[in-house]
């Protein structure tokens, strides 16, 4: 009666780790699709932290140029060029030009959507499948701008 019991959890684990190994994000293959999809729309010169931008920021729509302000900041900490990953409204306000009244609103519905999420205070980033999802999503407006 024992080895059954012993078998069958046996049997749950291995199932309880096939099923965590096919819901696990392998962050390495993540973090290329994002150079991949990033690379024709910003770069950085070498020895600085500030993105130019390849892309004509104008042609976005606000809740876009946010979230791409976001995924510099997001990449520059995994390379280890700044310290943090997260953006202050201010922040955001003067790399966006824009408004701190749509700067909020903007924020207010990537957070509704689970693109961003509010960090410590009133800080905000982006996580790795959010900026694969929203850089696709740029991709394809502006590819039926084109068509």
């Amino acid at each position: 009666m024992k080895n059954q019991y012993k078998s069958r959890e046996n049997r749950d684990s291995q199932l309880n780790l096939h099923i965590f190994n096919e819901l696990l994000i392998n962050e390495k293959e993540l973090l290329i699709q994002l150079v991949e999809r990033l690379k024709n729309k910003v770069k950085f010169l070498e020895g600085s932290s500030y993105p130019i931008f390849l892309i004509d920021m104008n042609r976005l729509v606000n809740e876009e140029k946010i979230a791409l302000w976001l995924i510099t900041k997001f990449i520059l900490k995994k390379i280890g060029a700044v310290e943090n990953e997260d953006m202050s409204i201010d922040e955001l306000e003067e790399k966006c030009r824009l408004s701190r009244k749509i700067i909020i609103a903007r924020l207010k519905d990537l957070r509704d959507k689970k693109i961003i999420e509010r960090t410590k205070g009133i800080n905000f980033r982006i996580n790795l499948p959010a900026a694969i999802f929203i850089l696709d999503k740029i991709d394809k407006r502006l590819e039926k701008e084109i068509n």
